[in-house]
């Protein structure tokens, strides 16, 4: 991942209050696996990263594109995302990567 995705995550998380520990533990990932992505060592899965996006309420596009400074989900859109299903999350998320690419 780039240094905005991990910039991101780690104010995300914070704001959240949430210690490198206890978000690992809602994610179900070893704190060291948490560790390595925050530090861009590792990235995360398609899978892990949608995860993490429904764990810290944030879209997923808001990691790829700083003309996201402020994710801000109303009511409606978080519960219409909330209805989708993994597969149709990450057909989303594919979607978002592959329009912001070609940007």
């Amino acid at each position: 991942m780039n240094e905005l995705y991990v910039t991101r995550l780690s104010t995300f998380r914070k704001a959240h209050k949430l210690t490198q520990q206890s978000f690992s533990e809602k994610i179900s990932i070893s704190s060291e696996h948490f560790s390595k992505i925050e530090s861009m060592c590792k990235n995360p899965s398609l899978s892990l990263h949608i995860e993490i996006c429904k764990q810290l309420n944030v879209p997923s596009d808001c990691f790829f594109s700083e003309r996201h400074p402020v994710p801000v989900l109303s009511c409606r859109q978080f519960e219409a995302l909330s209805l989708l299903k993994t597969a149709e999350l990450k057909a989303l998320l594919n979607l978002l990567q592959t329009l912001y690419e070609g940007n």
